[in-house]
């Protein structure tokens, strides 16, 4: 086969060739003219960065013999012979088949010998950490104290497998990925070379999904140009390396904005219909929202290795967005792509990840809120057990007709004479607010306040006024609290010493004394909403108390009572 591959064709032949990695180029040059070289020396770092490259440089300028400012000249005997694979002195071995303990024993007997005919003789070991624990121990003693003659260069992409008594021996240079401008420039060059005509846009989407890698990059365009040999734009390019279109992906995002599910789901259809892997779509999306989020967040794409149309495209959908949405977007991509690997269904899982993007509330900040710049709409709801901070107070009167209680239960004439048409809304107090500063609500219409009322002169109810309106002030105290108020109905009102109200519960009712005592605020409250002013009280236990009875007609002639009944037009049926 007489054509060769874009990345063995275009293999760096001396160092000022190899892309992106000067600090390495750099330093094995200056070792090589300084002759400060070590015994051992090992490269890691991704695939496709010039790993094994860059140890085939070093032994060609090692033997090279019209070399030059550490420089192989790449046309005396000793640099063909390595260029071309042929030379006895310079081995590579395959760390993958050959780990065995066994293989390194009889490189530790042939590592005796002098080379053939060159300077040094040099052992490259690719993917050195596929080793065997043995086969690692038998090498140690012979790279620790190798014959002069003798290197070795290890390459790997996993470093952490290799035993540390492995990397202490040896310099260690950690190649990096390379840049996608490098990569983009690599490849102008080559299709210049090559007479292959190709626009800039398209040559950067080849680098960037070559992801750091140049052979990876230069194996993407072999293949876009085998496929058309005439010349390379971005449609063919995306056609052939099944990419998504950047445009999918921002009408994606305009349609989350908008929460238009519909068709974001008609858009993942038409990508799944043209071939494109779910887990393939995801990695773009991801992508797209990170360049969003960098956008967003430096205020420009200088970050980003895109075209000025597609950063124009960047910058404008970027404000439309908050930083803590694109957060929230692309932390739920994150999960879906982790979850991916164990879904039974791909498609369910990225449609899912969709419709929760679609349907997801708009982030609000909360600073933004407590300035008052921004007022939060939230939904209305009123689950079991939790009290807005305004409660519906049930007022005595209604305005449907009262129900008569058949037979001879009495209905009393506070609850005859009940008209108002609304509901009193009584407002909880803040916690922090004292009873003698609540304020007293009219009923009606809230007018608009300019000066702080004077407060109202209310007499010390009596020990039988408060009797009469013991319900009322239990009522009062389960729009605030409903559990005390069930604490409350165990005790009652029963003396006034000294302008103090006493209340007294049976002593198996401790518990409930406790809780009382604890939220004494919130039935002080309760008092100050039925007595219009505050009553000083205490909680006392007797073992001689017991709760009086609730009569049937007390319990029907309730404000509450009644109000239930005209609320559902019911009547009282009797056994």
């Amino acid at each position: 086969m007489s054509y060769k591959v874009l990345s063995i064709k275009y293999r760096p032949q001396q160092f000022g060739d190899v892309v992106g990695q000067d600090h390495v180029t750099t330093t094995l040059r200056n070792a090589i003219l300084r002759d400060r070289l070590g015994h051992g020396y090992i490269f890691t770092g991704p695939r496709g960065v010039g790993k094994t490259t860059s140890a085939r440089l070093l032994a060609k300028a090692l033997n090279c013999e019209q070399g030059q400012n550490g420089e192989p000249c790449n046309t005396c005997v000793r640099c063909v012979e390595i260029t071309e694979g042929r030379s006895m002195d310079v081995q590579e071995i395959d760390g993958a088949s050959t780990r065995g303990i066994d293989s390194i024993r009889e490189l530790r007997e042939v590592v005796k010998y002098p080379p053939t005919n060159s300077k040094y003789r040099v052992y490259i070991i690719d993917e050195v950490h596929m080793l065997t624990k043995e086969a690692f121990n038998a090498l140690l003693k012979t790279l620790e104290e190798p014959p002069d003659h003798v290197l070795f260069i290890f390459a790997t992409t996993e470093p952490h497998k290799v035993p540390p008594t492995i990397l202490s021996r040896c310099q260690r240079f950690d190649f990096k990925r390379i840049g996608s401008k490098d990569i983009l420039m690599r490849l102008n060059e080559i299709c210049t070379t090559e007479n292959i005509t190709a626009d800039l846009d398209s040559l950067t989407l080849i680098a960037n999904k070559a992801d750091g890698s140049l052979r990876d990059a230069q194996s993407l365009l072999d293949q876009v140009i085998a496929f058309s040999p005439d010349g390379i734009d971005l449609n063919l390019v995306r056609q052939v390396l099944g990419i998504v279109d950047i445009e999918i992906y921002f009408k994606m995002l305009d349609g989350i904005l908008n929460q238009a599910a519909d068709t974001i789901l008609l858009a993942l259809e038409d990508l799944l219909a043209g071939g494109i892997d779910v887990a393939e779509f995801l990695a773009g999306f991801a992508e797209h929202v990170r360049n969003l989020l960098l956008t967003k967040i430096t205020n420009s794409t200088d970050l980003l290795n895109l075209t000025e149309s597609v950063k124009q495209r960047l910058l404008t959908q970027s404000e439309k967005f908050d930083a803590r949405e694109l957060v929230r977007i692309q932390n739920l991509t994150l999960e879906t792509m982790q979850q991916l690997r164990q879904a039974t269904n791909q498609r369910v899982s990225a449609e899912l990840l969709l419709v929760k993007l679609a349907k997801m509330s708009r982030a609000i900040a909360l600073d933004e809120i407590l300035a008052g710049s921004i007022t939060p709409q939230v939904e209305k709801k009123n689950p079991v057990g939790i009290h807005e901070p305004t409660v519906k107070f049930p007022t005595w009167e209604t305005p449907h007709k009262v129900v008569e209680p058949p037979g001879n239960v009495p209905v009393s004439a506070e609850a005859k004479q009940a008209k108002r048409p609304d509901s009193q809304e009584v407002k909880a107090p803040d916690i922090n607010t004292q009873p003698s500063d609540l304020p007293v609500q009219e009923s009606g219409d809230p007018q608009p306040q300019t000066a702080a009322p004077e407060p109202k002169s209310v007499d010390l109810p009596t020990l039988e006024m408060i009797q009469s309106k013991w319900v009322e002030v239990v009522a009062a105290l389960a729009s605030l609290k409903p559990m005390l108020a069930t604490f409350l109905e165990e005790g009652g009102p029963v003396a006034m010493k000294k302008e103090t109200l006493e209340i007294h519960f049976n002593v198996d009712h401790d518990f409930q004394v406790e809780k009382l005592k604890k939220e004494k605020e919130l039935l002080g409250r309760a008092f100050e909403i039925v007595f219009e002013r505050p009553i000083h009280f205490r909680l006392v236990t007797k073992a001689d108390y017991k709760a009086q009875t609730r009569k049937e007609d007390e319990i029907w002639s309730h404000p509450v009572a009644q109000h239930v009944l005209s609320l559902f037009d019911g009547e009282i049926v009797k056994d």
